[in-house]
């Protein structure tokens, strides 16, 4: 029954009871639990109910009662627990003892009592017995029994949760041991019974020794051991004993007292005394065994009552404790006051013990290494020990170093040494690098300096004073060490000095990264392989099983007609001489490597070696180094991983840009890993301020363990093989990371050609020559200015196009109208156009603008021009082609039609074009509406070069037109004031909304050598490309206004259908020879299916 009051919101902390009562109806275990369920969920009470039971043990298995001397007496209890909730009824019996048991010690036999006395036997009276004694316990079917053990408790009771003991008494009869197997069974038989074991052990004589061996383990000689032997008596009178040592071994060992008296129920204590002395190690003796150093004597004690002997075996391993230099004397030589001097030894122990040293007493200009002349050394084994000798006087040393052992023995060794002053001192000779990174470099400055001493300072060494003089110095560096020395050799005059640095730049073992990046190059290789051959695998299967198709002819003809392309080949596995220390699968594995790398520190001596004195008179002669004069350097170094690492964007260890062309920049990132844990804030060593390598910006703090991208970029200004390097230092941790950098340069190579075979429109004849020619510069191939002067800029750009481009008039020679002009009039003021070069987006120069002319074009009708561009370099260049917006332009915008759409068009490739290899531009020209000019600028970008092609064209309203090299052309308003003409109505009004005007200008003079009388005037027919625009045309002059200046103008021919060059002359008669200016105008009449009039104004003036 549960019996709870449900509390309701319990706060934390608070209980409440739960009352559980339980009656039980049935003997036997119950199990259950009680559900609660809360806000936050249900949760259970385990109830468990257990019927009363036995739960019987026993406080040991093992009653053990010694030893005994016969027929006496000895009582042990043994106490039995119970644990359960019942009163337990016990009772006692015998159970077998087997051999598995491990209380049993008794040997099987047959089931008797035997004894083997080789003396009367008397009673345990205290009369002499037997010295060994030997039994049996009975053995009865198989079960061993001890008479001799017993007890009056077999049966009783064991209260519940309560304890009760069982009294056992042993009274032996015979020698030997006795056991006894007990059982315990309770009145319950679902308790299993349990068991334990009474035993004794039986002696016949009543004084004994503990132990019959007394063992020293390992001796020394010299030295005293200490160790006692008890005796015990159970006899009941004192006895009587004398003790025996081996003659022979009484100068090692003694026991002590040799004579005395053991008490009754008793104990007496023999003290054993050994000391060993070296004469045991070297004397044949029976007792000890050289070889093994086995060393065994009896000790034997006689006890004089009973008539009995007890034997004590005495033993140890002896050795010596001597320690051995290998040398008598140490003699160091004559050695420099600023140096050490290591003379190596051998410190053996001869001994079979451990043995601790210590060299005491040293002299201050001695020191013993490793451990400063502290150590341990093990059985038959030798330190390799280096006496260092650092004078710091000259003079002569003679001293002895004792080396003292734990057992206060000295070992001496006698030291002798010479001491003089170098001729050349090295400050500092003890160097320590700061913590460098792998791949970084760490640099130290050394002096080495000849000083002017007073000979008297000097030890006189072999009768004479060492002279002074100029000294040659050479440094010897180990060659794993990675150490330089610069400069590595030299001279020394007396009193001057000489700088030399000491470089570390540590680094990984080649072979091994090598080794390894070829093994994962391989590995990718061959998995890349593996991969290829699969898929070629199954798609031959699938042509295969296509194939065999025979029914499916559509299948068959999409096969065929289908072209896939080739699968790629498999790779060649790498060699060794293809990893290299720059590509990527060796960088990766370096940096893999610096990753994981531990510190370790380095550590070596550089020897300086000295010359003699420098004869200057005999120069042939050869350089004597001077032992003595030697100085040795220490250098030690710890090296780290390292903070920053390097390499370029495909994980290859230089920065490569290749080749570049002049004048263009190309930029390159390099990838920069911050290894540590922290942030690094670096900078940047500058690169040659004169080189072609920059920085693209500065390098911001690294955040721990990530990367950054740092630009640098190669802009070269002359053709050439550049290399720096580039020197990222991390100012926290004081390391630095290199990578090279490096790149060529050639200079920009490239031409470009108009095919006139493919120009459309234009005149009739422009497509007959077929010729092939280099464009010229736009400033001489149009002039846009009536004026005759030539600037100096259009000199030498003449004289460059002499050199081997051809010319305007060569240009326009080639096309079947001879007399054309070499430019098209311009609808501006005239003005003079110098060749320049402008600057492009980037400020990169741009090369000499070129032209290309479309002339003349009729309204609504197509032509296109073709140029082709052709790289000369050895280097792919980049390329694009774009139209902008001419300068000729009011609006600074490209040329529209009336349907909002371009005049011109650009079609070209945007792809690099690779060396000795061309590409077409095409320019196309499409217009509704009519003009003089129409004005754009092709845009090429080659590399990094801009050129400028001016692109032009003159749109008519029907398939002719008029073109004047002496005149002017142009459209309203009139660039010259005409006070008091006005045009008058011809009667022939004009269908065309294009109005054009002439300007022709004349000299007249008195003296008519200086007069210019007459200009000619083009009228020429456009070759349409749409047959729908080409038609017959005529053209006529009209009247001149004023009429009664009609006289003065002749026009020849005034009227025609074909091509003409009319001839308009103007002769002033001598009455209006004194007029400022004479103006006139006469109508130029061309009809085609439309009509257009050109207004042709005629003026003359006096010379200036």
């Amino acid at each position: 029954n549960v019996f709870f009051n449900p509390p309701g919101y319990m706060s934390a902390g608070l209980t409440c009871p739960l009352v559980i009562s339980f009656k039980p109806q049935f003997n036997r275990d119950l199990d259950g639990e009680v559900e609660f369920l809360a806000v936050t969920g249900s949760f259970t009470i385990p109830v468990q109910c257990r019927i009363k039971r036995h739960a019987v043990s026993c406080s040991s298995s093992l009653l053990d009662f010694g030893g005994l001397v016969v027929m006496e007496t000895r009582k042990k209890k043994i106490t039995l627990i119970n644990d359960g909730a019942l009163d337990a009824e016990y009772s006692l019996s015998d159970v077998d003892c087997t051999e598995d048991d491990p209380a049993l010690t008794t040997s099987t036999g047959s089931p008797t009592i035997a004894t083997d006395n080789k003396d009367d036997q008397k009673g345990g009276d205290g009369s002499s017995g037997p010295k060994a004694v030997s039994s049996t316990v009975t053995i009865s079917r198989g079960v061993y029994k001890s008479i001799d053990i017993a007890t009056d408790d077999m049966t009783g009771v064991i209260p519940k949760f309560g304890k009760h003991d069982v009294h056992f008494h042993f009274r032996p009869r015979l020698c030997g041991r006795s056991k006894r197997r007990v059982s315990v069974a309770v009145n319950n038989s679902e308790v299993e019974p349990i068991a334990f074991t009474v035993c004794g052990m039986a002696t016949s004589f009543p004084v004994n020794v503990d132990s019959t061996e007394v063992d020293f383990k390992m001796c020394t000689t010299n030295i005293l051991y200490q160790d006692d032997v008890i005796l015990r008596s159970s006899a009941t009178v004192a006895c009587t004993f004398k003790v025996e040592v081996p003659r022979e071994l009484r100068d090692h060992f003694d026991v002590l007292p040799l004579k005395g008296v053991v008490q009754a129920h008793s104990t007496f204590a023999l003290w054993v005394k050994f000391k060993p002395k070296s004469s045991l190690l070297t004397k044949h003796s029976k007792y000890f065994n050289p070889t093994n150093g086995q060393f065994s004597a009896p000790i034997e004690i006689q006890i004089n009552n009973l008539n009995q002997h007890l034997y004590v075996d005495v033993r140890a391993v002896v050795t010596s404790n001597d320690l051995s230099f290998g040398v008598d004397c140490v003699d160091f030589g004559t050695c420099s006051v600023l140096m050490h001097t290591i003379y190596p030894v051998t410190l053996t122990n001869q001994s079979r013990v451990k043995q601790t040293y210590g060299f005491v007493g040293l002299p201050k200009h001695i020191q013993v290494q490793p451990g400063y002349g502290f150590g341990e050394l093990m059985p038959h084994s030798s330190h390799n020990l280096d006496l260092i000798f650092s004078p710091t006087d000259p003079g002569n040393y003679s001293f002895v170093l004792s080396c003292q052992t734990l057992d206060n023995r000295v070992f001496s060794l006698h030291c002798t040494a010479s001491a003089c002053l170098p001729p050349i001192t090295a400050s500092p000779s003890i160097i320590e690098f700061r913590n460098t990174p792998v791949g970084d470099q760490a640099s130290v400055l050394i002096t080495l300096e000849n000083p002017k001493l007073n000979p008297r300072s000097y030890v006189v060494l072999s009768g004479q004073a060492p002279k002074q003089g100029a000294r040659n110095f050479c440094f010897s560096i180990p060659d794993d060490m990675p150490l330089e020395a610069s400069p590595i050799t030299g001279e020394v005059l007396p009193g001057e000095n000489k700088k030399v640095w000491l470089t570390f730049s540590p680094k990984v073992g080649r072979q091994n990264i090598a080794d390894t990046a070829l093994e994962t190059a391989n590995e990718a290789i061959t998995q890349y392989n593996a991969t290829i051959a699969a898929k070629s695998n199954v798609t031959s299967g699938s042509k295969k099983s296509e194939a065999n198709l025979k029914g499916s002819k559509q299948l068959v003809k999409s096969n065929a007609s289908t072209k896939t392309p080739p699968p790629p080949s498999p790779q060649p596995l790498k060699t060794a001489e293809d990893i290299t220390d720059t590509c990527p699968e060796f960088v990766s594995v370096k940096h893999s490597y610096y990753r994981k790398m531990k510190p370790f520190a380095m550590s070596t001596a550089i020897q300086c070696f000295v010359s003699d004195i420098v004869d200057k008179d005999n120069e042939s002669a050869g350089r004597t180094i001077v032992a003595r004069d030697t100085l040795h350097i220490d250098v030690t170094a710890l090296v780290v991983r390292p903070t920053l690492l390097l390499c370029d964007m495909d994980g290859g260890g230089d920065v490569n840009f290749g080749v570049v062309v002049v004048g263009s920049s190309r930029l390159l990132n390099v990838i920069i890993e911050n290894t540590s844990d922290s942030p690094a804030t670096v900078r940047t060593q500058p690169f040659d301020p004169w080189g072609p390598f920059s920085l693209d910006r500065a390098c911001p703090p690294i955040p721990a363990r990530e990367t950054m991208e740092l630009g640098v970029r190669f802009a070269p200004k002359a053709p050439g093989t550049f290399s720096d390097k580039l020197v990222v230092v991390d100012t926290g941790a004081q390391s630095s990371a290199q990578v090279a950098v490096r790149g060529s340069s050639v200079e920009v190579e490239f031409s470009i050609f108009q095919d006139v075979s493919k120009v459309t429109g234009g005149f009739q004849s422009a497509a007959e020559t077929g010729s092939r020619a280099k464009l010229i510069p736009a400033a001489l191939l149009f002039s846009r200015s009536v004026t005759t002067e030539v600037t100096p800029a259009e000199t030498k750009a003449t004289d460059e196009m002499a050199a081997g481009v051809m010319t305007a008039t060569e240009l326009n020679s080639q096309k079947s109208a001879p007399n054309l002009p070499q430019a098209v009039t311009s609808i501006h003021q005239p003005k003079e156009l110098h060749v320049k070069r402008p600057e492009g987006d980037d400020g990169q120069p741009l090369v000499d603008r070129v032209a290309l002319d479309f002339e003349s074009v009729v309204v609504g009708d197509k032509a296109h021009q073709e140029i082709e561009v052709r790289n000369d370099s050895t280097v792919p260049l980049t390329f694009s082609a774009s139209l902008q917006p001419s300068d000729l332009s009011s609006d600074g915008q490209l040329p529209l039609q009336s349907t909002a759409l371009p005049v011109f068009r650009c079609v070209a490739p945007d792809t690099p074009i690779p060396p000795d290899c061309t590409v077409k531009v095409r320019v196309e020209i499409h217009t509704d509406t009519p003009a003089l000019c129409y004005a754009a600028v092709l845009r090429l970008k080659i590399g990094d070069t801009h050129t400028l092609i001016d692109v032009v064209a003159s749109v008519w309203p029907m398939p002719v037109y008029v073109l004047c090299q002496d005149g002017h052309l142009s459209s309203p308003p009139l660039p010259i004031a005409l006070p008091s003409l006005l045009v008058p109505d011809q009667g022939v009004p004009s269908t065309v909304d294009f109005p054009v005007r002439l300007y022709l200008h004349f000299v007249h003079a008195r003296d008519q050598t200086a007069a210019m009388t007459e200009r000619q005037v083009g009228i020429h027919a456009i070759k349409a490309v749409t047959a729908a625009k080409r038609g017959n045309w005529e053209f006529r002059f009209g009247k001149v206004t004023p009429a009664d200046l009609a006289s003065v103008v002749g026009i020849e021919p005034n009227k025609g259908s074909t091509e003409k060059t009319v001839s308009v002359k103007m002769k002033v008669p001598q009455r209006l020879m004194d007029k400022e200016c004479i103006q006139l105008y006469v109508p130029l009449i061309l009809k085609a299916d439309r009509m257009m009039t050109v207004d042709v104004f005629l003026e003359s003036r006096p010379p200036q």
